[in-house]
């Protein structure tokens, strides 16, 4: 849930604005023969820099590891390894990664609308499969299943500013160029040439959810590939949230984007800024 204010302030990350244009220029030849390779062959390597990386638990603090699960550190420090590595990325991160156990308590399936309804549902479910009372340093993963359950609650409205994942973003950022809509169009692009591997991988997916990666992809491919986003109808925000609940990457890079005041949670303390290094 956040407070709707809106405030010029624009964050920019490595693989970000220009990933389409890229794709356009260096891998989609329209004059492509008929015979010649697949352009979408060298999408992997591309995206190739995003494997998960597993974060070393030296050095944490101790609040660091009592409030955080290791599935979101490990989601984070991967996030890193692809970003600029400076010192102000490394602060918003830290920061964010505050906000989101405020926000969702860590489930990347979370859906609340403006009242709050479906937040209790979201937390209560993402502890109960997780066997768990609430966030510690231990597994916490979620799940297609949980994804599917959350997204089909009757008590939930879903509008243009119904919340989706770790950083509650509404569908609503479509329609704000700067604060999330130009980045969304890039990648509603970049998913029609990606095959479900490339999106899974670039997502960081299982770093967080626990199904196999012939499940993922499977849900790729039946739910997400060819769904249409929009702030408009029902249908279009329940794909805006099934995509970026899915794709925890872009829950993230959608986050940095917006300005402080979008979040209700903006004063919550940074946690693990020692975990980017």
């Amino acid at each position: 849930m956040k407070l709707l204010i809106l405030i010029a302030f624009i964050f920019s990350f490595s693989l970000q604005a220009n990933e389409v244009e890229l794709l356009v220029k260096k891998v989609v030849n329209p004059s492509l023969k008929k015979g010649a390779a697949d352009p979408n062959t060298p999408l992997a390597k591309m995206y190739g820099t995003c494997a998960i990386k597993v974060a070393k638990s030296t050095g944490l603090s101790s609040s660091c590891k009592e409030k955080t699960p290791p599935q979101l550190r490990n989601l984070f420090y991967s996030f890193w390894q692809s970003t600029d590595k400076s010192a102000i990325t490394k602060k918003r991160l830290a920061k964010l990664m505050g906000m989101i156990i405020k926000e969702s308590s860590g489930n990347p399936a979370a859906v609340a609308d403006m009242k709050g309804k479906g937040s209790s549902d979201s937390y209560k479910k993402f502890f109960k499969i997780n066997k768990s009372y609430g966030i510690m340093s231990r597994n916490h993963f979620a799940s297609v299943g949980l994804l599917d359950e959350l997204l089909a609650l009757d008590k939930i409205t879903f509008n243009k500013q119904t919340n989706f994942g770790l950083a509650q973003q509404s569908a609503d950022r479509l329609s704000i160029p700067k604060w999330g809509g130009s980045y969304l169009n890039e990648k509603i692009e970049m998913i029609k040439k990606m095959n479900a591997k490339e999106f899974t991988d670039w997502c960081l997916t299982k770093s967080i959810y626990s199904d196999g990666q012939k499940n993922l992809e499977k849900y790729f491919k039946d739910k997400i590939k060819n769904c249409t986003m929009s702030y408009t109808l029902e249908s279009g925000i329940k794909c805006f949230g099934r995509t970026v609940n899915f794709c925890p990457r872009m829950n993230i890079e959608l986050a940095l984007k917006q300005p402080a005041r979008y979040f209700e949670t903006k004063n919550a303390a940074p946690l693990c800024e020692e975990l980017f290094k």
